[in-house]
């Protein structure tokens, strides 16, 4: 089975292949680092996990990445690798790149978030009400990972307490 694995943020976009199926997620990003553990090379990967904390269990920390060449920012092209389009026009200086979840202040913290999609486009990994969220290690009975599906991960703002909004209601 080959799935895509994206993360925002880390210019990270690959492809992972494994025979058989893939159980989740986590599954997913630990059959990629299987093959590139070392974060001193070009394409290791790696993830940290808060599982110590009963709440957050299996909830995903940090992700850091060692980016060398090229990246593709035409995001209407999934699944291309290295076609010449870069950020602006210019390249990023190799090296591991890590973004890790924190509190801004009192209100607004950043978060890992990942989704599914199908081969379609369609995101099928959405949290149905009243379900609670589904860690990414998680097998869940409401989808499963399949062929040509696209796992992808932001680093997201969430806004704790949100406040009225300064802005007159369109």
């Amino acid at each position: 089975m080959k799935v895509t694995l994206r993360i925002v943020g880390l210019f990270f976009n690959k492809k992972v292949e494994k025979s058989g199926s893939f159980k989740n997620v986590q599954d997913v990003m630990d059959t990629y680092i299987e093959g590139h553990s070392n974060l001193a090379e070009a394409g290791g990967l790696a993830y940290m996990v808060e599982a110590n904390i009963p709440k957050k269990a299996n909830s995903v920390k940090e992700i850091s990445f060692n980016f060398n060449g090229k990246y593709d920012a035409d995001l209407n092209k999934k699944g291309l690798e290295n076609d010449g389009k870069t950020l602006g026009g210019k390249e990023l200086d190799p090296g591991v790149i890590t973004l890790s979840e924190m509190r801004i202040n009192e209100n607004v913290i950043l978060a890992w978030q990942y989704y599914v999609e199908d081969s379609n486009g369609v995101n099928k990994s959405k949290t149905k009400p009243a379900t609670g969220f589904t860690t990414f290690g998680a097998t869940t009975n409401t989808y499963s990972i399949a062929e040509g599906d696209t796992i992808i991960w932001r680093l997201v703002a969430i806004n704790l307490k949100p406040k009225k909004s300064y802005y007159p209601p369109v």
